[in-house]
């Protein structure tokens, strides 16, 4: 596994080492992750959802494979 803790972290990850087995994990908070206008004025060390979903889908096309895949994407604190 690749351990990724901030959005700088994430933003260097460079997807094609993710071509075979290895796996990332992102831990970002304690908890949950902020409000989007917390984050951008306080929490800019947070990556935003579109940043990691943008990710998550360069990372998933490098995997590839014959089987397909699947990324579900919810941002829970919307209110």
């Amino acid at each position: 596994y690749k351990i990724v803790h901030s959005r700088n972290d994430l933003l260097n990850i460079d997807a094609k080492e993710f071509a075979g087995n290895k796996k990332v994990l992102g831990i970002f908070a304690t908890s949950h992750l902020g409000y989007e206008q917390d984050r951008q004025l306080q929490l800019d060390w947070q990556p935003a959802l579109s940043e990691l979903t943008a990710k998550a889908i360069e990372i998933l096309q490098k995997k590839g494979g014959k089987k397909g895949l699947f990324l579900l994407v919810e941002g829970g604190r919307i209110d």
